[in-house]
């Protein structure tokens, strides 16, 4: 795993960027070229096989040349900036290397191409790569020669920037133009969506004064909480997030919740609550009193709900820390509602997580289905004869979502529903409303 791909995984990259001083501009190219040289690792790298003969460059080396041939396809930098600030980093690892990373770059910029304002089509995958609504698209780069030394199936993958396993599920899931939509979504920036916080917050001037300009109400078909689009890559903290007027939250979360339908007198239990955005929400269709109880494995993470909640005035919630899988006895059977967020590949978050793309195999695929069965029965347990289990992911793949619903004995699927993100940039999603017979 390259440096850069740990660094995202870790959470490090935002915060690192937000920490330099830099103008907001520059700040959001920072995290556009650490962000985007992840998402196009797959595309990147065929395009170094292709112009570099020698077989051991060292990784540092190789992150370098994905930054900077980034820059010269995929952002506005001028070439001659990207070339000679990346020359001058791998100089600082051996002037061998210097020398090797000019001359790659180098024949990069001189390897003819073409734009078209289509995308690929399958006679050409191995000599093109689709450029998103952020990168100067929708449409593609046609180069002169194949990039690609592989397979049918890896030309695909070169053109999309989607490991081939992803890329041609979703193309035959979804067809020529909608795939071409869902990559377009995947690699361009990912939509922050804000929403009142309700506990504390309700003059409607009040919460003008919080929303940034270009804030808009996002529409979308079945949505019934008011959620506000934040235009561009935000790495500053708005005020209304810091005093917990304002809750960050994707669309894709807020509709397993609204599923949920939770009465003011109803007794609650979120599993794998944590950050808390999910229990707040709850929190506000149930009347003082009510039982809410937030649970959450780690306990680093329990502390960060019981602060998140704090933040957000949401008072009454039992933060406890166990296992999902493995519930206390007293849980069985003493629950109208139970929301089971489980743990998943995230693939429906690809514009979001650049490393999901590079991480998620289908090994991990099948390991996480078999621990999200184990949380769904025990949610199910915990559920009175007659109420309702609420399960969800932030995953597009059927191993994890109605496959596995469908496998499940002893419940009725009242309602199910998964979020393609193809009419807006929120993120994708599963939830099936489930009765325990």
């Amino acid at each position: 795993m390259s440096a850069a791909l740990k660094a995202l995984s870790g959470g490090r990259v935002r915060s690192e960027i937000a920490a330099m001083t830099l103008t907001a501009q520059e700040r959001s190219l920072a995290l556009r070229i650490a962000t985007g040289s992840v998402k196009r690792h797959l595309t990147l790298d065929n395009i170094f096989n292709a112009v570099c003969r020698k077989k051991h460059v060292p990784e540092p080396v190789r992150e370098i040349f994905r930054q900077a041939v980034y820059q010269m396809l995929f952002t506005n930098v001028p070439i001659a900036a990207a070339a000679s600030i990346a020359v001058d980093l791998a100089r600082r690892i051996s002037p061998h290397y210097g020398r090797l990373t000019n001359s790659l770059l180098r024949a990069v910029d001189a390897l003819p191409r073409e734009f078209h304002a289509q995308p690929p089509v399958s006679d050409v995958f191995r000599r093109s790569v689709f450029l998103s609504t952020d990168e100067g698209g929708p449409g593609s780069l046609l180069f002169d020669r194949r990039l690609v030394r592989r397979d049918p199936k890896g030309d695909l993958e070169h053109a999309s920037s989607l490991p081939a396993f992803f890329a041609w599920r979703y193309l035959k899931r979804l067809g020529d133009e909608s795939f071409w939509r869902f990559v377009d979504w995947a690699d361009s920036a990912p939509l922050l969506t804000v929403r009142p916080n309700r506990l504390r917050l309700t003059p409607e001037a009040t919460l003008s004064s919080l929303l940034p300009p270009g804030a808009a109400t996002l529409e979308m078909d079945g949505l019934s909480t008011r959620l506000y689009s934040i235009p561009g890559p935000v790495l500053a903290i708005l005020p209304g997030l810091e005093d917990g007027s304002l809750i960050a939250q994707d669309a894709a979360n807020v509709l397993p919740v609204e599923a949920a339908a939770v009465q003011p007198d109803m007794s609650v239990l979120d599993l794998c609550a944590a950050p808390g955005g999910k229990t707040q929400l709850l929190a506000e269709s149930m009347c003082p009193g009510a039982r809410l109880v937030a649970l959450e494995l780690v306990p680093e993470r329990a502390a960060l709900l019981r602060s998140n909640l704090d933040n957000w005035g949401v008072p009454g919630v039992e933060v406890i820390t166990a296992d999902a899988a493995d519930l206390p006895r007293e849980f069985v059977s003493a629950f109208d509602v139970v929301l089971a967020d489980v743990p998943c590949s995230n693939t429906g978050q690809h514009a979001r997580r650049p490393e999901v793309r590079l991480r998620v195999t289908r090994d991990e695929i099948r390991r996480l289905a078999l621990q999200q069965r184990s949380i769904l029965s025990s949610a199910l347990s915990a559920v009175r004869p007659g109420g309702r289990v609420i399960y969800s992911t932030c995953s597009l793949e059927p191993e994890e979502n109605d496959d596995l619903v469908r496998s499940v004995d002893g419940v009725d699927i009242l309602s199910e529903k998964i979020t393609w993100p193809l009419l807006h940039r929120h993120d994708g999603g599963y939830f099936a409303v489930l009765a325990r017979r």
